[in-house]
């Protein structure tokens, strides 16, 4: 289970237990509770029957300002609700899971949309926003109805996965006056074709319906609906941001530029159709999760320049195979591979930090190397006590008994014999592999894969 689709059940049960609430002592008009504060009126709550709903513009003479936390959350029988010009904010959850209303329309007073104010209103196909509207926060529009959304001119704030699982949107227009767009504007939305944004805007910028910032260096996010199944990240990126191209579920190749540098917290995360990927030397940075529940993954190396690892970095990949690491161990969690069971980890000989347990696997020293000569190497081999404690051949491959290393004993064409010292037994490849070893758990010690 994609951990998208449980935070989706999470956000559904929650709603199915916790009502919209108002306290005990507001005060009603009608079918709405309000309280007062300095003069304006917050609406609290609703205890009407449904249908068309025209919130008030005034109580008592008051202003109505304010539309309160969850004010209507949750209700399924309103089919169509009236915002009165004068309201400037509306808090988090106001209207979420308000299901069946089919045109929204914003003041223009409105200032600000708290998080996840609109989420779930899955039945809305159209919205018209305000022209004072400063700040949209976190999920406001999350699973929103709306297939094309074009944002107005001053909005300047958009929160954290503003518009996340939105499942009909297409097309999502940003205009110049945006300032700050948080991780996440593309997550989850399984239509999503087109990120377009102003010109004129000083920030940010679209190139071929993806979002960047304007000078290039970051790529912030892949619309998740594009029917590419292969995409080239343009050379001068540096940074992929976090959740950019995440449940993209199209995607099967992505070339890397040679100018990135960091891939952030859950960049890849599902992206199911993705098999093999090409890290770029230079490369600093994989984050949390980054490549995680990538179904098709198979190998993967990390070059030298690598770092830092995040935790979960490669979790559930269930074809994962093999990775390897050309260079020293980076800082990393134990835990970069959890789940993704089948994965066996390799390392280069000659590297450093791989002296205790990686990822609740022991390393497994790895080369690129060839053995030149491999007749007469073989016979160096037999000619010098290769059985001792410490032995390094002419040709710098190095094999230590007392962390049951493997002992090289011979190669045909065909399969890579060697001795097992902890089982005391003659092992062989069913493959030509060597010079690569193969391990699979302690304290057996090294043996063969078979196919």
């Amino acid at each position: 289970m994609r951990i998208s689709r449980l935070q989706s059940y999470a956000l559904s049960f929650l709603a199915s237990v916790l009502p919209a609430t108002f306290t005990v002592g507001d005060e009603v008009y009608g079918d709405f509770t309000y309280t007062v504060s300095e003069g304006a009126i917050t609406i609290t709550g609703y205890t009407g029957n449904g249908g068309s709903v025209v919130i008030p513009s005034e109580i008592e003479t008051l202003p109505v300002k304010i539309i309160g936390a969850q004010a209507f959350r949750n209700n399924k029988d309103i089919s169509a609700i009236s915002i009165p010009e004068g309201i400037t904010h509306i808090d988090e959850l106001a209207f979420d899971g308000v299901k069946f209303v089919k045109d929204l329309t914003l003041p223009d007073s409105l200032e600000t949309i708290g998080a996840h104010a609109f989420a779930r209103m899955y039945s809305t196909e159209t919205i018209s926003f305000g022209s004072k509207l400063k700040q949209i926060t976190d999920g406001a529009f999350a699973y929103f109805g709306a297939r094309i959304v074009e944002l107005p001119e001053g909005l300047e704030y958009i929160g954290d996965r503003a518009f996340s699982g939105s499942p009909e949107l297409i097309k999502l227009t940003i205009p110049s006056s945006v300032t700050h767009i948080g991780e996440g504007l593309t997550y989850n939305c399984k239509e999503m074709e087109i990120v377009e944004v102003s010109e004129n805007n000083p920030y940010y910028a679209s190139l071929n319906g993806v979002l960047f910032s304007k000078d290039f260096t970051h790529l912030m996010g892949y619309p998740t609906g594009r029917w590419d199944i292969s995409y080239t990240i343009p050379e001068g990126v540096r940074e992929i941001d976090a959740l950019a191209f995440h449940t993209t579920y199209r995607l099967r190749n992505v070339e890397f530029p040679s100018t990135l540098a960091h891939i952030h917290r859950g960049a890849f995360f599902s992206c199911t159709h993705i098999s093999s990927i090409d890290l770029p030397d230079g490369l600093l940075e994989i984050g949390e999760a980054a490549f995680g529940v990538c179904d098709a993954l198979k190998s993967v190396t990390i070059p030298a320049s690598v770092t830092n690892m995040g935790e979960k970095a490669f979790m559930d990949c269930p074809q994962l195979g093999e990775l390897i690491f050309i260079g020293n161990r980076p800082t990393a969690a134990e835990n970069i591979l959890e789940s993704s069971d089948g994965c066996v980890v390799f390392y280069k000989f000659g590297s450093t930090g791989w002296e205790s347990m990686f990822a609740n696997r022991w390393p497994i020293p790895y080369s690129a190397n060839i053995w030149e000569g491999a007749e007469d190497g073989f016979v160096n081999w037999l000619e010098l006590d290769w059985f001792g404690r410490f032995h390094v051949s002419r040709h710098g491959w190095t094999y230590q008994e007392d962390i049951e290393w493997i002992y090289p004993a011979g190669e045909n064409p065909s399969s890579f014999y060697f001795f097992d010292q902890t089982a005391q037994i003659w092992s062989w490849t069913s493959e030509l592999v060597y010079p690569i070893a193969y391990q699979i758990s302690p304290p057996h010690g090294w043996i063969h894969l078979t196919n």
